[in-house]
C-alpha cells in the first residue's frame, strides 16, 4: 500500500492521488497451500487456538502465515502471524499459551523477568498513582515476578519495595543506609533521592616504632580502604652506617634478624689457621 503514497518531501509531504482502481474484477486467487511440511502455520487451526476460533477467525492470519512460509527464507517470521492472532485473541478475552507449542517461537526473558502471554500493558511501577485508573489492555512480554514491580517505567528494574536508585543503578529501600565511594549515603524518603556525605573515619591509633630504621607512615587501612592507619614501615636509608671489620681468620656476615629492619654484622670464623697474623689452610 505504501507504494501508492510516495512522499517527495518528508517535512512537507506532497502525496499524489493514487491511480484509479481497475474496473475489471480479478479472478479470486487459488487457496494457497503451505510450501513447507514443517510450517508452524497449521497451529493456527489446531486445538491450541480452538477456544478463540468462535470469537476471532484465524483464516486471514493463516493466509499471511502461509505467504511468509513460502516467500521469506527466515522461518521465524512465521511466528509473527501466530503472535498477531494470539494478541487478537487476548483483546477478545482469550489468553493462549501458544509459544511452548513451538521451538522457534519460544519466549526468552532475562533472568530477573518472567514471560507472560497476557500481562498488563501498563506494568505496575513505583511511579503509579493509586487514585488514577489504569488501562485493562493486555500484552505478551517479560514482566516482573509476583510481588515485585518496576522501579519506574523507564528503568526496567524490578524491586520488592520502592525507594531510590543509587549512583550505580542499584535499587535501595527508603531509609536504607549504604556506602558508595567512601561516602555514607541514605535513601531519603522525603525527597526520594540518595543523599551522601563524606565518610567519617575514627582517629587511627598511633604506631610505636622503636627499632632502628623504622618510621611511622600513614597508609590505607586494610580493614577499611576508605580510612587510613598509622603503621611502622622499614626504610633502609634511615639505618645507621656500620662499617664492621673482622680480625684475621674471620669473615663478615650480614643478616637481617626477623622482626628488625636494619642489617646486622657479625664475624664468623673461617676454616683456617692463623700464625703471626697470617692465614694458613
Amino acid at each position: 500500500m505504501a507504494d501508492y503514497w510516495p512522499a517527495d518531501d518528508i517535512i512537507k509531504p506532497n502525496c499524489p492521488t493514487p491511480p484509479v482502481v481497475p474496473t475489471n474484477v480479478p479472478e479470486p486467487p487459488l487457496q494457497p497451500t503451505p510450501c513447507k511440511p514443517d510450517s508452524i502455520c497449521d497451529l493456527l487451526k489446531r486445538s491450541v487456538f480452538a477456544e478463540c476460533h468462535p470469537l476471532v477467525s484465524p483464516d486471514n492470519f493463516y493466509k499471511g502465515c502461509v505467504f511468509d512460509s513460502c516467500h521469506v527464507s527466515n522461518p521465524a517470521v512465521e511466528c509473527t502471524s501466530l503472535q498477531a492472532y494470539a494478541a487478537a485473541c487476548a483483546q477478545a478475552g482469550i489468553c493462549i499459551h501458544w509459544r511452548n507449542h513451538t521451538k522457534m517461537c519460544a519466549g526468552d526473558c532475562p533472568s530477573d523477568k518472567v514471560y507472560m502471554p497476557c500481562g498488563p500493558a501498563e506494568q505496575p511501577s513505583c511511579e503509579d498513582n493509586p487514585n488514577e485508573s489504569t488501562t485493562q489492555f493486555t500484552t505478551e512480554g517479560c514482566f516482573c515476578p509476583d510481588g515485585m514491580k518496576l522501579f519506574n517505567k523507564d528503568s526496567g528494574i524490578c524491586v520488592e519495595k520502592c525507594g531510590c536508585l543509587d549512583p550505580e543503578g542499584i535499587p535501595r529501600e527508603f531509609n536504607e543506609r549504604f556506602e558508595y565511594k567512601c561516602q555514607d549515603c541514605i535513601c531519603d524518603e522525603s525527597t526520594k533521592t540518595v543523599i551522601c556525605k563524606p565518610k567519617t573515619c575514627p582517629e587511627p591509633p598511633s604506631a610505636n616504632c622503636t627499632g632502628p630504621g623504622f618510621v611511622v607512615v600513614n597508609q590505607t587501612n586494610p580493614v577499611d580502604p576508605c580510612c587510613f592507619a598509622y603503621v611502622c614501615q622499614c626504610q633502609l636509608n634511615n639505618c645507621p652506617q656500620n662499617s664492621l671489620s673482622c680480625p684475621i681468620g674471620y669473615r663478615p656476615v650480614i643478616s637481617v634478624p626477623e622482626g628488625k629492619c636494619c642489617p646486622e654484622h657479625t664475624c664468623d670464623p673461617k676454616r683456617v689457621c692463623v700464625h703471626k697474623n697470617v692465614e694458613y689452610e
